[in-house]
């Protein structure tokens, strides 16, 4: 009987063998159960143990290995065991990979020898295994399912290159029962380097910090002060190195003290992450033994002190600060600021305040009190005397600029130039190639103002425009005279004109058919199809009323010669003779363009005139 037995395991033996061979290429399988515990879909079911002792041990897997953690590239041993009677056979063995995610199918491993298998694990993460086993016996076969086995595969340690932290928010308010929080940050390069930050600071008086997540909590008494934030890596592969870094953070109620020049804006914020949820912001200033006062109109996160001076640094300032309801249904209420204040500096530094501008002269005497400097001159002319107005004033009682020197264009080849500085002529460079007019000498040390006037003729316009920027340039500090303080001016600008009319006119021909003894007339024809006996360009700076006139040139009284006439409409006839005689005449501000003539001249020849031959007579216009 014995033998017999043998001989079929055997037989079965070389039968799963075949199965395995046959099946070798078909590597995935489906899933039978999925443990909602782990989230896995596993191949079965977990079998329950064996028994302890052997005597007692019922057929069953009874040992499957434990949990592990390699490094990657490392090999892992997924192993387990099943126990079977001596009238039982182990009719197969197989190990799959198993995975938590729905789409991917357990993965049955090749290369299982004796229910274990040596796996090459180089991606880091968790792997999940599960093992089957089959056993046959007389009364039929058994399929068992190991308990899930996990591989956690660590990446290869790595050293550190470069360690240091970040702090976004260098302010934090600590204020009662609204303190302010921020997070520190490790930067470590590479990204995979091993080890852990451990946090600390080196006061925690004035602010505590996580040692493991780096968060950082100002105090809540109003306490105020500079902390130091450390950041140390542990555990780092690289032994021999040790990283670290500090960061400074400042922990206050808001604000902080202004220093400025007397005249400057100060201006204070209110810092830290208080105000983000702030439902409204008041400002208020407050004498020494004074009781504070409400700032009106300052609502906002910042309060701009303007234009600073003593009476004004005798405050000092703060804010209150209106907070809503917190998550935890608790009404904070108000908050109050800290007490800042502001500190005068006297600094030698130049405040040079200087402004230009233009008038015509020409114009003004035209238009005496309608003319104003202004920057921008329109409309300038040849002849137009231009005056070139300004003040260069020093407004730091404490700086002494010496050796200044104003520079500025003129226009091209312009006369009669002449410069008045506090109404007194002064000399000046005149550089006729660069157009550049350079007053040297300005010394702030005797005054602190000067008035400048700059006088010039247009003499010819080449371009349409010009413009402009007055320079002034100083010497801050005699013992360096490098040391220079430059400003510019605004721009100043010229548009020109030519300031004329010209006039072009058309020849007036007449056909006259003439028979001696009998007097004939006809009506002057123009060479134009739209009849324009006159054509203007207007460029005239002021257009007032003008008048166009005729007449013609050499007229005789005599009653043998031909005899012209203007024929105006839905009136007689007019005899052209010497004297001018108004044709045309506009309105105020009305440009001239063309006159249109049709049948407006007429001549008239007498009856004892040769019938053949001709006749020239000049006709002359007169506009003004």
């Amino acid at each position: 009987m014995k033998v017999r037995v043998v001989f079929m395991l055997f037989i079965l033996t070389i039968g799963y063998a075949s199965i395995i061979f046959l099946g070798k290429s078909e590597t995935i399988v489906e899933a039978d159960y999925y443990d909602q515990t782990s989230g896995l879909n596993l191949i079965g079911k977990p079998s329950g143990l064996a028994g302890m002792f052997l005597v007692f041990r019922k057929t069953g897997i009874y040992y499957s290995s434990d949990e592990q953690r390699i490094e990657s590239g490392k090999q892992a041993i997924v192993s387990f065991k099943t126990f079977y009677h001596w009238y039982e056979h182990l009719e197969s063995v197989k190990i799959y990979q198993v995975f938590k995610n729905n789409n991917m199918k357990p993965r049955l491993l090749e290369g299982v020898k004796n229910q274990r298998i040596a796996i090459n694990l180089n991606q880091e993460g968790d792997y999940y295994f599960q093992g089957k086993s089959q056993v046959k016996s007389l009364t039929g076969n058994k399929t068992f399912y190991s308990k899930v086995m996990i591989v956690h595969v660590n990446p290869i340690p790595t050293d550190v290159s470069d360690f240091h932290i970040k702090i976004d928010d260098k302010y934090l308010n600590s204020f009662k029962n609204s303190p302010s929080h921020v997070q520190a940050q490790a930067i470590i390069h590479p990204k995979k380097a091993s080890g852990v930050v451990q946090w600390s600071v080196d006061n925690n008086n004035l602010a505590t910090i996580d040692p493991d997540s780096g968060l950082i909590s100002a105090n809540s008494d109003r306490k105020f002060g500079f902390v130091t934030v450390k950041g140390e890596l542990i555990g780092n592969h690289n032994v021999d190195v040790k990283f670290f870094d500090t960061q400074k953070l400042y922990i206050g109620l808001g604000l902080d003290n202004q220093t400025v020049e007397e005249g400057e804006n100060a201006t204070f914020t209110i810092q830290g992450d208080i105000v983000e949820g702030a439902s409204g912001i008041d400002w208020y200033k407050k004498k020494k033994y004074g009781m504070p006062s409400n700032i009106p109109n300052e609502h906002s996160k910042s309060l701009t002190v303007k234009e600073v001076n003593t009476e004004k640094a005798k405050y000092a300032y703060f804010a209150r600060i209106h907070l809503p309801t917190n998550e935890d249904g608790k009404n904070v209420g108000k908050l109050e600021t800290n007490y800042a204040t502001i500190n005068i500096i006297h600094s030698d530094k130049p405040q040079i305040n200087m402004k230009f501008a233009f008038v015509n002269e020409t114009l003004n005497h035209l238009f005496p009190g309608e003319l104003m400097l202004r920057p921008i001159l329109r409309r300038v002319a040849p002849k137009d005397n231009i005056l070139m107005k300004g003040t260069i004033t020093e407004n730091n009682k404490s700086s002494f600029i010496k050796n200044g020197k104003l520079e500025f264009k003129v226009p091209n080849r312009i006369q009669n130039l002449r410069i008045l500085i506090n109404k007194s002529p002064v000399s000046n460079d005149y550089d006729k190639e660069s157009n550049t007019v350079t007053i040297n000498n300005f010394d702030f040390s005797q005054t602190k103002n000067f008035d400048i006037d700059a006088s010039y003729t247009i003499e010819n316009i080449q371009n349409e425009k010009f413009v402009t920027k007055p320079v002034f340039q100083g010497i801050k500090d005699e013992s360096d005279q490098s040391d220079l303080y430059t400003i510019d001016g605004e721009p100043l600008e010229m548009d020109f004109v030519k300031d004329e009319l010209k006039a072009a006119g058309n020849s007036i021909k007449f056909l006259v058919n003439h028979i001696k003894g009998a007097e004939s007339s006809a009506y002057g024809q123009i060479n134009d199809p739209d009849g324009k006996v006159l054509t203007f360009q207007d460029d005239r700076r002021i257009k007032g009323v003008t008048s166009i006139y005729v007449h013609l040139k050499g007229y005789t009284n005599s009653n043998s010669q031909p005899k012209f006439y203007y024929c105006p409409p839905n009136s007689a006839p007019k005899l052209i003779t010497n004297d001018l005689m108004e044709v045309y005449k506009t309105q105020d501000g009305e440009p001239l363009s063309f006159l249109t003539w049709k049948r407006n001249i007429k001549v008239v020849i007498p009856k004892d005139y040769p019938s053949t031959g001709s006749f020239k007579a000049s006709i002359l216009w007169v506009i003004k």
